[in-house]
Order: structure tokens, then sequence, then C-alpha cells
């Protein structure tokens, strides 16, 4: 009661009692911290109160400078938070990767990794039930035994990368984003994204890694050092919503792999990507990983956030050490020629490249991209020399001062991969940096991050020579202030390096790995036995000597058939002519395709043929052997039977040339094939007038042509494969951008690459001119019909404006931005406009939608020949005025 009456008395007291209590608290905290401090490492002044100043921006620069001053291992107070930074590399070693099981747990992160992250971003877990767990999910698709199995897809998107710097040089770093979130998509959720600046999802996924990086800033958010800022109303409000964003992305991202196998269970058929990809793996195993909704899309969001940023920036960095060091850019070209002759580089050279190598592991010394590292936690105190390390402090390896290690690196700040190799020019094995992070934190992602960076590094420097431009030199120091360090715009000029150093030359040389990435792609990498794909062709098998290979198999004899009791048949015994219904008793001479014999007029063929009548027209010597029927000579020709039937009913029965039905393909191959081989001129141009008709160079022929209007096609599913032959045999180049385009529809590139096999045995395939063109178009059209006629999907700002449901129709718009791209693109641009595309749109939206898809398929129309590797239509359209 006395106490009440105190307080009733004096209602200040409890005010004070609370003051009282958190000075007392203060003191405590401050005096157990200078008991640790008296054995704590050296470090710069601090302030009884709040410690050590932030070190504000770049602030592994600083930490490096206090470094230098204070020796290879500091220590910082903030507030009560004490953090020991390590800036050399016998001290990492032994602190972070001797002490590893002390150094596993993370720091307590409360912006980044509890309100941010929602504490299921593997990256910032602490150690315990949840880390393990979520650790154990990515290492079963990213260990080294398993990374292997990407090799395939990286490839694909390193020659593609090539290809993006061929077409516009000065976006090198753009391309190298592309390469990516590409790559990192595909393995992710089986996704393909055509370029990643203009997929909505790239531009979500990266704004979510800018927005990570931002938090992680060292003194970013004070409330990691003072934790009581947390209870003020409001003040994290905005983390919270952008972990709203990014859960329900990553989300949707899983979702939308779970609708796939969906429709795969219903009987639709899933993608090769979209089977391998990571997601998948999850949920098939979600289980067994013991993960819920929410931690399975951070895992797998977790391999983009882990991949993507730091990739693009290594690419960009060892282009940027290329033009600043042009003598170590030499060595390397050197070595490329020296081992590859010419050709292009793939991953079963990289033991034998060791200079490029040693280029790579220089870019990751030099200008690390996790440049100032990321914390780990003490959860023991730890004694190194005369000091202690407490528990509960932040450790961090500052990567920036540890590569610029002077004692093991001499002249650190001087780009030099010679460093990195033994006086023989092999690979040191003393010596080695530390990129990736120490002990059991270090990045599950690192020999995914190894393989990209060596590929298009290897492709790239393979394709070019890269030169600082003198107009904008190059400053080696001016790079972003974020967790993931980017090199600012910087100006280089590339010059290809291969052919007689042009584009063309370059894009010749990359034919090989184009091919070998096929073949390693479509084989399902996680299928054998060792759960590795056979993603190294031998030597013999690289490049043009592959591609050679499939055609090859063409002109190699057939194997004699075995019986059931394992004897070989013998010889077919030879097989007596038969008589066609082409067989005039009158007739003076004996035409022979394979078994078949015409016996037709030496002198109507003539007329009708000028080869023919020369033929006729030299009197043939007599010869007690020579082959009669009949008394009539025997002429054997080595067209089919089928076509030469056609052929001779054209002439002598006057079938197909009345103008009346329209032809039949095999009508058309017979005309075109035989009328230019026997120039029989009536044929020829027929059966020429008939492609023109049914291959359009125009939009307008386009939209007035259905298939089989003049062209009748059975259920033949080669038809597109033997009309594009026809052309690229005759060199009715006008005929195959359209061609070209149906086959990329229509066929698999198991399809197109393996052949048809048609009903007498034999397999049709595409010319070698035609092949590559058709494998890379696919890529070409989704990446430019993404640009044009599909524009409009991603572009919401064109309808902004007038937009009278922004939220619905831009709902809509992502929906068809699925069926088009996910989980494999659609190749489409050229069709017309499908009416159910506006459904549901708003009046405006729709109306502009028409517009700009119209207006980009017309783009698109005139962009198909170059995308194919073919003169552009103003040149083929002169073949067509030729046409008798």
């Amino acid at each position: 009661m006395a106490i009440i009456e105190l307080v009733q008395t004096h209602p200040q007291l409890p005010l004070l009692a609370l003051v009282l209590a958190a000075v007392l608290f203060a003191a405590h905290r401050q005096l157990a911290v200078r008991r640790a401090a008296q054995h704590l490492p050296p470090g710069p002044p601090a302030h009884w109160l709040t410690g050590s100043p932030l070190p504000g921006p770049y602030a592994h620069l600083k930490w490096a400078e206090w470094t230098d001053l204070y020796g290879p291992v500091i220590s910082v107070r903030t507030g009560s938070q004490i953090t020991v930074i390590i800036g050399r590399v016998k001290e990492a070693v032994d602190i972070m990767e001797k002490e590893g099981a002390s150094l596993a747990d993370r720091p307590k992160n409360i912006a980044a990794g509890e309100v941010l992250s929602g504490g299921m971003r593997t990256l910032l877990v602490p150690a315990g039930t949840r880390f393990r767990k979520l650790r154990k999910a990515l290492h079963a698709r990213l260990s080294q035994k398993e990374s292997v199995n990407y090799e395939p897809i990286q490839m694909e998107n390193a020659r593609n990368l090539v290809e993006d710097i061929l077409a516009n040089p000065a976006g090198h770093q753009e391309h190298a984003k592309r390469y990516a979130a590409a790559l990192v998509l595909t393995m992710a959720y089986g996704k393909t994204t055509p370029t990643h600046t203009s997929d909505p999802v790239v531009r979500q996924i990266n704004l979510c890694l800018t927005r990570l990086g931002q938090v992680l800033l060292p003194g970013a958010w004070a409330v990691e050092s003072y934790p009581w800022l947390r209870r003020v109303p409001g003040y994290l409000s905005v983390l919270q919503a952008w972990h709203g964003e990014e859960l329900g992305l990553f989300r949707e991202m899983v979702d939308n792999v779970r609708w796939d196998m969906r429709r795969e269970q219903a009987g639709d058929a899933a993608s090769e990507k979209s089977r391998n990809s990571f997601a998948r793996y999850l949920l098939e195993h979600q289980t067994e990983f013991e993960l819920s909704d929410d931690e399975l899309a951070y895992v797998a969001g977790s391999m983009f956030g882990a991949g993507a940023d730091t990739t693009a920036a290594a690419i960009s960095i060892t282009v940027l050490a290329a033009a600043k060091y042009p003598a170590a850019q030499a060595k390397v070209h050197e070595e490329l020629e020296l081992v590859l002759a010419g050709r292009a580089p793939t991953f079963a050279d990289e033991d034998s490249l060791p200079q490029l190598k040693a280029f790579v592991m220089e870019t990751f010394r030099w200008r690390p991209v996790s440049v100032a590292g990321v914390a780990h936690r003490a959860t023991k105190d730890i004694a190194y020399g005369a000091y202690v390390i407490p528990a509960g402090a932040s450790v961090v390896g500052n990567h920036w001062a540890i590569g610029h290690d002077p004692h093991v690196f001499p002249n650190p700040e001087h780009f030099d991969p010679q460093r990195w190799l033994t006086s023989e020019g092999a690979l040191r094995a003393d010596l080695r940096s530390y990129p990736f992070g120490f002990g059991r934190r270090i990045c599950p992602g690192q020999h995914l991050a190894d393989g990209s960076v060596y590929i298009t590094t290897a492709l790239t420097l393979w394709a070019f020579s890269i030169a600082e431009v003198a107009a904008a030199p190059i400053d080696v120091m001016a790079f972003t202030d974020t967790m993931n360090t980017h090199p600012l715009p910087f100006q280089v000029a590339f010059a290809p390096r291969q052919g007689s150093g042009s584009a063309e030359g370059v894009r010749e040389g990359l034919v090989g790995t184009s091919i070998i990435a096929w073949v390693l792609r479509t084989a399902d990498p996680w299928a054998t036995s060792s759960g590795r794909a056979p993603s190294r062709l031998p030597q013999r098998l690289s490049g043009f000597d592959w591609a050679a290979a499939v055609y090859d198999d063409d002109e190699q004899p057939l194997p004699k058939r075995k019986r059931a009791d394992g004897f070989e048949d013998e010889p077919a015994a030879p097989v007596d002519p038969v008589r066609s219904d082409i067989w005039y008793h009158d007739g003076n001479v004996v035409l022979q395709a394979g078994i078949t014999q015409f016996k037709v007029y030496q002198g109507a063929l003539g007329e009708a043929s000028s080869v023919f009548k020369d033929m006729f027209s030299f009197p043939q010597p007599a010869a007690a052997d020579a082959e009669l029927v009949e008394g009539c000579p025997v002429v054997r020709v080595s067209d089919s039977a089928e076509e030469l039937k056609i052929v001779l009913q054209a002439i002598f029965q006057l079938q197909y040339v009345t103008g009346g039905d329209k032809l039949s393909l095999a009508v058309v191959s017979a005309f075109v094939t035989l009328g230019a081989k026997y120039d029989i001129g009536r044929l020829y141009a027929a059966g020429k007038r008939t492609l023109y008709q049914s291959f359009p160079t125009t939009l307008e022929e386009l939209d007035a042509l259905t298939d089989g209007k003049y062209i009748e096609i059975h259920d033949d599913t080669s038809h597109w494969m033997q009309l594009a032959q026809i052309a690229r045999k005759e060199g009715l180049l006008s005929v195959l951008p359209y061609a070209l385009y149906r086959c990329i529809q229509q066929y698999s590139a198991t399809t197109l690459l393996g052949g048809i096999s048609t009903a007498d045995g034999t397999v049709r395939r595409l010319a070698p001119d035609d092949l590559l063109p058709c494998l890379e178009g696919h890529r070409r059209l989704v990446k430019a019909q993404a640009n044009t006629a599909l524009a409009w999907i991603y572009d919401n700002d064109s309808s902004s404006n007038v937009c009278l449901r922004p939220k619905n129709c831009n709902q809509l718009r992502h929906k068809l931005l699925k069926v088009k791209f996910f989980p494999e693109p659609v190749v489409s641009g050229l069709e017309a406009w499908d009416a159910r595309h506006a459904d549901g749109l708003c009046t405006p939206c729709a109306d502009i939608s028409i517009w700009y898809y119209n207006a980009g398929r017309e783009t698109l129309w005139e962009m198909l020949p170059k995308l194919l590797g073919l003169p552009s239509w103003s040149e083929l359209k002169k073949e067509r005025e030729k046409l008798d």
C-alpha cells in the first residue's frame, strides 16, 4: 500500500524507474563490451556510446584502408555490435576456413534476413534446422557433380551472347545480363526468355535483387545496430511490402511449373527444359526435403539470386579486363589458336586452356563480385594469437582486401594472369583466391558460376579482339556500390577474329558449338546411371567434324541385316525389271529407273527435253552385249520411278498440265527436279510457278494463302521439309524464308537434325545450308517476335493513358504471356491477328493491341529472310521476275 501511495503522490516515479533501468542495462552492455575489447583485434577509434563511425559508401575500400593501418584482423564496434574484418589471405584461411564450424552461422539480420526475406533466403538464414534443409535442397542440383549437367544450357546461352554482341556491341553489359537471366530462368523454372530487358518476370526478379543489395549494404538500416527500432511503428513497412511482392513472385513461378506438371499428367507433353527444372525437382521431392510452399518458392528463387546477378557482373569484368590489358588478352588468343586451330572452344577444352583459366581466376581476384563478402557469426570465442573474437561477433572476409594481399599477390592492383601459372605454363596448385566465400557458408553455386564465366570468356575471346575506346577511357575503379558490384557502363570495341575478320566468320565458327549444344540439351541429363550427361564429346567429333559426320552417314554402305539366329542374310538375288503401265508397244526406247521400265518414243521425248534430244542425236555404237528390251535400247536413269512416271505422264498423256486441278506435292517435286535436270521447260516452269504461289514474298500473299491452296498435300509429316529441300536444291531461294519458317513451326530440333524416315526407307532431312538456320531460327524468331508482333504484350505503356481497366488488362496480358512463352516459346508472330487475344481487354486496349500487332507483324515479315541467313526480300523477289 505504501508503494501505491508513493506512486500516486509522485506520478513521475515509473518513468524515472524505466530510465534508470535503461541506463543500468546500457552500462552493463558497455562494461561487457569494454571487457571484451581488452582482447579484441585493433581497429579505428570508437565513441564510448555509439562505437566507430559507419564506413560510408564503398565500405570494402574503407575496410581495406583500415587493414593497412591496423593489421590483417581488425575489429569495429557499432552500438553494441562487434564486427571483425579479415583482410589478408593467411588470416582468412586460419580463421574462416580452419574455424569454419564455429563460423557457420549468420548474424541476426533483421532488415534483409527476417523482414525482407521472411527468414527463408538461404544466403541469410541462421545455422539450424531450416538452414540445413534449404542447403540440402540447393546442393542436390548445384554440387560439382550435378553442375556438369548444366553445361549444354550454358554453352547454348554463351553462343547466344556472342551473337548478341555481333548484333549490338554497345549493349555488351546488357547482353551479359541476358545470358545470366536466360540461363538461370531455364535452370530454375524451365522458362525460356527472349530478352532480359523485355521479360516482365526478369524485370521483377532484378528489382528484388536490387532491393536486396541495397538493404544489405553496411549501415543501410540502423535496426541492425539498434534492434529496438523494429518496434517503431511503420519503420519496416517498406521492407514488409517488398517481402510480400517477392514471395508472391516466387510462388507464382513455382505455381507455373506445378501447373505444367498437371497438364502433363492430363496428357499434354511437357518441354524437356520444364522436366529438368529445379522447381520441378523440388516439387517432386518436397516431402523428402520437408519444405513448406513458401520455403520451396524461396529455394527455387535463390538459384536466380545466387546465379544471375553475380554471373552477369563477372562476365562484364572479364570484358573490361581484356580491353584494359591487351597483352593478357593476346596470350589467351595465342593459346586458343595453338590448341583449337581456329575452331570454337567447348567445355571439353577447359583442361587444355590454362592461360584462359588463369585469365578468369585473375578477374575473380582483381575485381571480386561479392566485393565485401557476407558476414558470418561466431558461435563461440575464437582465439587467434593474442586476440579473441567473442561469441556473437560478426566476422567478415573482405574479398577485396584478401584478393589484394601484397604478400600473396605482389603488385596486387596490376592485372596479371601469369601469377597463376608455373614456369611450365600449368596452373599453380599452391595459389588460390576466395571469391565465393569461406567455410560452410561458401556459395553453393560456385561450380555453376565457374562454368559460366569459363565458357563465356572462352567464346568471347575466341570470337573477338576487345579494345579500349580512345575517346572513352575505362576507369577500373568505377563500380556500383552494391552487395554484388557491377562495372559502371563502359565502352569497348569488338573486332571479329574468325574467318576474314567478319561477323559471318564468327557465325560459321559457332556452327559446331550450336550442334553440340543441341545434342547435349536433348539428352536427359539426369537419366544416366552415373547421373552425368554425356557433355564432353570426343575431340574428333567436335565442331564441324561432328556436323559432317551426321551427313557422312548417308554415304556409308548399310550393313547386312542379321537374322534372328545371328547369321547374316546372303546378298539378295537380282530382281527382274518390272514394266510400268506406260508401255507403248510401238515405242522405240526403254527408260529404266530402279527396277521399273517405261517404253516410250524417242522423238516425242526429245522434243520435250533438250537433254534427251542431245542424247538421242548421237548414234550409239552397236555392241554385242547391249541391253535390249523388245529390240529397243535401255537407258538407265538415277531418278525415282515415281517421279519419272509423273514426268512421262505429263509428256505423253498430258496429265497435270491442263491447268485444272491443283498439283500434288509429288508432281511439283517431279516437275521442278526432273524438269531442271532434263531441261523440260514447260514442266519446270509449271512446278516453279506452283511453288512461288505457295510460298509468298509479301504479307498480302501470306494472308490470302491457306495450306493446300495450290499444292495438294496428303497426310505426310515431312512435306515442309521436302519443299525446303526442293527449293534449296534448285536454287529457288525466294521459297526458303516461308518454307523454313514452317519447318521451325512444324518440327522439333530432334526431327530437324535426325530427319524423317519416308515410306521407301530413305531419310529426308534439310540441306546442311538450312539445318543450322532452322536450329538457330527458333531462338531468333522468338526474340524478334517478342520485340515486334508480340511487343504489345510486354509494353503496358502503349495503352496506359487510355486503358479503362488497367488491372484487368494487365492480368490478361500476363496470362497471354504465359501461353506464348511458357514453358516453351511458340513461334507465331506471322500468324494473322487472333481475335481471342483481345477477349476481355477494354476497347482502347484491344484497338491499340491490334494496331501494334499488325505493325510488328509487318516488321517481323521484313526481318524473316535475315533471321534465317538469306538475302533480303527485295533481292529474293528479283528471282521471280525471271519466271518464264
